[in-house]
Order: structure tokens, then sequence, then C-alpha cells
């Protein structure tokens, strides 16, 4: 699993393509924009992704406060 955590500043994580996890990630001010699949379209300010990749598996939580966050397809 991977948990990344920040109060003031921004997250971009690149993921496999057809990788198998439970992804979970949040923000409350800043936007989401997710590349990926299963959590399009995910384009929000604020809120929050929970979806499994693949056949789910183990937890990648990503977790911001005041910043965006971009999940992208390697």
């Amino acid at each position: 699993g991977l948990e990344l955590r920040t109060t003031n500043g921004g997250l971009h994580v690149e993921l496999p393509a057809n990788y198998n996890a439970r992804l979970e990630a949040s923000t409350v001010n800043g936007g989401v924009h997710s590349d990926l699949e299963s959590t399009r379209p995910a384009r929000s300010r604020g809120g929050r992704i929970a979806t499994d990749l693949g056949r789910g598996g183990q937890l990648i939580r990503l977790e911001t406060t005041n910043g965006g966050m971009h999940i992208a397809e390697r």
C-alpha cells in the first residue's frame, strides 16, 4: 500500500497501466484531476474519489488539504 498526505501542497501520482489497488483520494481546498479510466469523469473542485483499480487490492490513500491533485497513468 501507499499513503501520501500533505497540508499545503499538491500531489501528482503516476500509477502503472492495469494496476490492481484500492484508490482513495481526497482534497478540501483544491481540484482533483484523474486520467485513470475507472475514475472518469474525474475533475472536480474539492471532493473525494474512492474506487477499485483493476481487481482492487492494496490501499493507495492520497490526501491534501490546500492543494490540487493529479492522478495519471504511466
